[in-house]
């Protein structure tokens, strides 16, 4: 029955209608169908109400497959909002476009979500604790308040990595991401590794986020990789078509790198808001801290 529901859910896109959570939830660590697909997205408002969802779990393989993509309590979503809950407990492990919150928000907002408990989220590339790739709307309060020996992962091979603490890629454009603060542990393994996301993309505004976990990129496979690694941002994209802005942004946990084996540590240890430019041979784009 279960299941059934479950299913009936994923099928539906609830546009133009409203959800509100009225207890909270457990999920028992039974394997999640996420909410919302590519072909099918969520594209209603769900408010959690101030409740807990916990006990989450998603197995499946680690590898670029599309058949393991959009993994996280919601899977695609677009032109809805999703707010006012807390995950507790989490462990997601999937392919590409992976988080504990949603896979894809694409176009959907998210605002006053706690991500806490024991976490473990991991992922081939396109990885964050809560939200995967294409984060295409603003989004504000987000909290990332893990328990020891939680982690982030991605390992993406030769592949880009694009993993982060809270967002694995975020879409271009005006986009505003506000007061954030996140103490999980951040590993990928080649390169765009990020505290809170694995790419600032132009046009972005980070504003009051916070990081407080460790980084590690854990093997660059090409000279010049290694510094794609940042406390806030793994790279930031300079482009003539929009600047990035990182204000009031902050790091106070460890950063290391390596190439081809070799440590590269003390490389970026002025990294701590963001990695190298996406584009290193390129003068276009502007990078502003305030």
């Amino acid at each position: 029955y279960r299941r059934q529901r479950q299913m009936c859910i994923r099928d539906r896109t609830f546009s133009g209608m409203q959800i509100k959570l009225s207890n909270d939830i457990d999920l028992k660590s039974e394997e999640w169908t996420p909410i919302g697909r590519k072909d099918k997205a969520f594209q209603g408002t769900f408010d959690g109400c101030g409740y807990t969802i916990s006990n989450l779990k998603i197995e499946r393989g680690v590898n670029n497959s599309s058949s393991n993509a959009d993994m996280g309590l919601f899977g695609f979503t677009s032109d809805g909002k999703v707010m006012n809950f807390t995950l507790y407990n989490a462990f997601v492990k999937a392919g590409i476009d992976v988080g504990a919150i949603a896979g894809t928000p694409y176009t959907s907002s998210y605002s006053n979500i706690t991500l806490a408990g024991d976490v473990k989220v991991e992922g081939y590339s396109y990885v964050g604790g809560m939200f995967g790739k294409n984060v295409y709307k603003g989004m504000e309060n987000l909290t990332v308040r893990v328990n020891e020996g939680s982690y982030v992962k991605a390992e993406s091979e030769t592949y880009r990595t694009y993993v982060g603490g809270v967002i694995g890629y975020m879409g271009e454009g005006n986009i505003i991401i506000s007061n954030v603060e996140s103490n999980i542990n951040v590993t990928g393994s080649t390169c765009d590794v990020g505290g809170i996301t694995g790419i600032a993309h132009y046009g972005n505004t980070f504003e009051n986020c916070i990081c407080t976990g460790n980084v590690t990129l854990v093997n660059a496979n090409d000279a010049g990789d290694q510094l794609e690694i940042g406390g806030i941002a793994g790279v930031w994209m300079n482009s003539s078509a929009g600047k990035v802005t990182l204000r009031k942004c902050n790091f106070t946990g460890t950063l290391k790198s390596a190439l081809n084996g070799v440590d590269k540590s003390e490389e970026v240890a002025g990294n701590r808001l963001t990695g190298r430019k996406y584009y290193p041979n390129s003068n276009e784009g502007e990078l502003i801290i305030e």
